[in-house]
């Protein structure tokens, strides 16, 4: 996403991680010219859509406690599981120099079209 230095944007995680509301870092603007004025759009996968589905079993879906979400299609959902996508958190320490939180966002309902 482009987050110019105080520009607001969000960060969405997977299915059944967090999201962000972040800022261009304010304080650390040489970092953001670096990037290009540019941080993740989100988790980014950790696999592709055919190897989860290959790789992914029935515990892909753990993480989903608390989320309100299509449980009777898990498999055709494989695919988007949150274990197919790198951890929110650690994708975001990675660019703590380029954007600021200001909201935390917390999965509670979570819907795919199929």
């Amino acid at each position: 996403i482009y987050v110019g230095a105080g520009q607001r944007g969000v960060i969405p995680g997977s299915m059944g991680q967090k999201s962000y509301v972040v800022r261009g870092n304010v304080s650390d603007s040489g970092a953001l010219a670096d990037s290009y004025f540019s941080a993740s759009h989100g988790a980014g996968r950790v696999l592709g859509r055919k190897a989860a589905k290959r790789q992914l079993g029935a515990d892909a879906w753990d993480k989903m406690d608390g989320v309100t979400w299509q449980s009777a299609q898990a498999d055709a959902l494989l695919d988007e599981a949150p274990g197919a996508y790198k951890n929110i958190d650690e994708v975001m320490e990675a660019q703590k120099d380029l954007v600021q939180v200001d909201h935390v966002l917390r999965a509670v309902l979570n819907y795919k079209g199929l």
